[in-house]
């Protein structure tokens, strides 16, 4: 990771996402086309409606993302952008229906998994984001073909329709995947003709595997079904099993609807990939659409019903469940559509689903990049400013990276009281749907049973909060607004505060992180006299006395640590700040034995602390989240002096490493003048002018690990901490966050998903 700030960088301005985009012109400069001709879009004939004539006529869903058709023949794409899926030549995602420019008149849009395409009325074809084995920037049309009815892509190859019935592809043919008989790669700008295939009414492409739908109802499939290199057809071939087909579709695997309403799927057993099952949950199927953990169908008279894992709403199913396993529902109608037309279309994302009837878009389900089109998503790229929240002294987001929990944030304020807010997740949770998890989690609300505290820290885990109070005793629970007041299920109760028994004189508490959750590791905590201790909860120990929650802790000191005023840890590597302001750092050996080896290496309660040359007059400590990742095994430590000077080292992280060697920390240049930091998940360094981060308000980081300047624009900035979200606290001691708001982590009603179908509108 290089710590240098780049002063040019267009997150300077504060982000606005709006209802379209600046135009996204068609790019002649790529190699692989040149910008369609076009045409001017026809009159469309008058329609009832409110509203000026610009319906959706046609969509199409991609993995993370939409795109459609109006009536009128412009697109419009929103959701997810990492590679430019949009069309708008960014790649920040849009939560409202944006403008693709410069298509001229289109008759169809293709959403890919990271890329579309567009199929205009002069037949020609243009694409943009990953498709067949390149990234277009921005809409580049595909040289080579004329009178395209339709296109199916993914990143590595794609194939297109044309003319009568002809079927040409290009890209990747390592596995047959373009079906002209041979296995060598065709780049963009050429194409090949598909071998013993004709008349063909719809494509569709699945991973490294093609098929192909003909106007007989025939189905002819070549490539190989989930890459297996043994059952490679490199020409088309039929799908034994299958009646005449109606219509195909493929995301996860190929499936389509037979003549007689019934599903059949194949292309996903490993004995058997070119024989179609039939599915016997469906049956009377009109249209038929597959997600990642859920499908759905229209039947014949007009209902919409759904089946599978009912995760992020995608289903209709109430309460939505986040994203750990549950278990599969049978197919079910989800009656606040109503009765659909004959005309209505169905599509389904990842984990969204969304049909189309009558000029009106309605989506359900997943809402992280904006997808639903609703304008708003599950992730604020601009500070939100927690209302009613005064008097806040310290800030701390909570997430658990090594699950699918809920993140929250808990604050700390001048009165001593600590509040929190953000759905959070117990750790009894059972995982099974319609468990107690409140629906009003964005609004802070102060912990029963605390008042007093005088400090708030990470406890075992990245979701567990402790704090201190005058008598140096511990008090932890698991962060979040889970359950409702007054409940007393065992969910609810992992988020009361537990007094820790044993642990006295605690000025800070340090989690020990560790990608192993079956066994915590425990935490380090700094004392009142400057040592340190390793300490776990003992299992099985928590419970009522005297009116209080209680939990028995077992602790350890570590003999070679003294005089410390600050500890930083991960699950390998830790670093100590004493109070005459130098560092040490050690390799962290686990205090308590692993679920692996209960034996207890002596290095863990003695370890070879070695001093970090280059260092003095240290404020505090952070370390980087994107530290031992493959393909650099190191973990960079920053510190921050008094003079608020910046200065990083890096230790190496490689298992086979159990003792450090001589080190010296660097200055990093431009970073100066700091007046905080964070103290784990993403680093940011906070300055008068602004605040500086290894990730933008999109998540993205910056080119090798450059920090990227991001500027809160509402007053100086005192504290700043990271976990799935970024908070800080201001100098008018008000709270303001960004970043993912699932659960309402970021103190805003959580629109990162809906059980309910919500209508998506195009712009005037």
């Amino acid at each position: 990771m290089k710590l240098r700030s780049r002063r040019t960088f267009a997150a300077l301005a504060p982000l606005v996402i709006a209802s379209a985009c600046s135009p996204a012109l068609i790019d002649p400069s790529i190699s692989v086309g040149q910008a369609p001709s076009g045409t001017e879009a026809p009159t469309s004939p008058k329609r009832e409606s409110t509203r000026a004539s610009n319906r959706i006529a046609s969509v199409s869903a991609g993995s993370e993302h939409l795109c459609a058709v109006s009536d009128v023949g412009k697109v419009y794409c929103w959701g997810r952008n990492q590679e430019h899926q949009l069309g708008d030549g960014t790649t920040e995602p849009r939560n409202t229906p944006t403008a693709v420019d410069g298509l001229g008149a289109v008759e169809r849009v293709v959403a890919g998994e990271s890329g579309t395409c567009a199929v205009t009325k002069g037949g020609e074809l243009v694409c943009w984001g990953k498709v067949g084995e390149r990234s277009l920037v921005r809409p580049t049309r595909i040289e080579g073909l004329t009178d395209v009815r339709t296109v199916a892509f993914d990143a590595a190859h794609a194939c297109a329709v044309v003319g009568s019935g002809s079927v040409r592809c290009w890209g990747s043919n390592k596995l047959g995947q373009l079906g002209n008989g041979a296995t060598d790669d065709v780049p963009t700008g050429a194409t090949v003709a598909v071998q013993g295939v004709r008349d063909v009414a719809d494509i569709v492409v699945i991973d490294s595997a093609s098929c192909a739908l003909t106007k007989q109802s025939e189905v002819f499939c070549w490539g190989a079904f989930r890459s297996f290199k043994s059952a490679i057809r490199t020409a088309p071939a039929a799908i034994a099993g299958l009646p005449k087909m109606k219509s195909i579709n493929g995301s996860i695997m190929p499936c389509g609807v037979s003549m007689d309403g019934d599903v059949y799927c194949w292309g996903n057993h490993p004995k058997h990939l070119h024989e179609a099952t039939k599915t016997d949950a469906w049956s009377n199927v009109a249209q038929y659409a597959r997600g990642a953990p859920h499908a759905c169908a229209i039947t014949k008279d007009g209902k919409l019903q759904c089946g599978g894992r009912p995760q992020w709403g995608s289903m209709g199913i109430k309460p939505y469940v986040p994203s750990y396993p549950i278990e599969m529902l049978a197919p079910q109608e989800i009656s606040a559509f109503g009765r659909l037309s004959k005309d209505a279309r169905l599509v389904a994302g990842r984990v969204f689903t969304c049909v189309l009837d009558m000029g009106k878009l309605r989506c359900m389900g997943d809402n992280q990049y904006g997808q639903l089109g609703i304008g708003e998503s599950g992730t604020l790229l601009d500070p939100f400013e927690i209302p009613n929240l005064e008097g806040v002294q310290r800030i701390l987001p909570f997430t658990h990276r090594a699950d699918t929990s809920e993140p929250s944030t808990c604050a700390l304020k001048d009165d001593g009281r600590v509040a929190c807010w953000g759905l959070g997740k117990s750790r009894n949770d059972p995982g099974i749907p319609g468990a107690e998890r409140r629906t009003d989690a964005h609004k802070p609300r102060d912990v029963a049973g605390l008042s007093g505290v005088k400090g708030l820290f990470r406890g075992q885990s990245a979701s567990e909060a402790c704090v201190t109070k005058d008598n140096g005793g511990l008090w932890c629970f698991q962060a979040g607004l889970y359950a409702y007041p007054g409940s007393t299920t065992p969910e609810a109760l992992a988020f009361a505060p537990r007094r820790m028994l044993g642990m006295k004189n605690v000025a800070s508490t340090a989690p020990i992180t560790d990608y192993d959750t079956r066994a915590p590791r425990g935490a380090y905590a700094v004392l009142s006299d400057g040592r340190v201790v390793a300490w776990r909860v003992k299992e099985k120990t928590e419970r009522e006395r005297d009116g209080e929650l209680v939990a028995d802790v077992e602790d350890k000191p570590i003999s070679s640590l003294s005089n410390v005023s600050q500890l930083i840890a991960t699950h390998d590597r830790a670093c100590a700040l004493y109070g005459d302001g130098t560092v040490g750092c050690f390799v962290v050996f686990p205090a308590f034995g692993t679920w692996k080896n209960a034996n207890i290496d002596p290095r863990a309660l003695k370890p070879e602390v070695v001093r970090i040359e280059g260092l003095a007059n240290v404020a505090e400590l952070s370390v980087s989240d994107r530290s031992g990742n493959w393909p650099k095994p190191t973990t960079t430590f920053v510190a921050r002096t008094r003079d608020g000077s910046i200065f990083r080292w890096d230790i190496d992280s490689k298992s086979s490493t159990t003792s450090l060697t001589r080190m010296s920390a660097t200055p990093v240049p431009g970073l100066g003048a700091a007046t905080a930091m964070t103290h784990g998940g993403t680093l940011c360094i906070a300055r008068k002018d602004g605040i500086d981060c290894e990730r933008d308000r999109l998540g993205q980081y910056g080119p090798d690990g450059d920090l990227v300047p991001f500027h809160v624009d509402s007053g100086r900035v005192v504290t700043i901490e990271d976990a799935a979200h970024t908070c800080v606290v201001k100098a008018d001691k008000h709270v303001a966050c960004w970043g993912s708001n699932r659960g309402g982590a970021v103190g805003a009603p959580d629109r990162e998903r809906s059980a309910e179908p919500l209508e998506v509108v195009l712009p005037e």
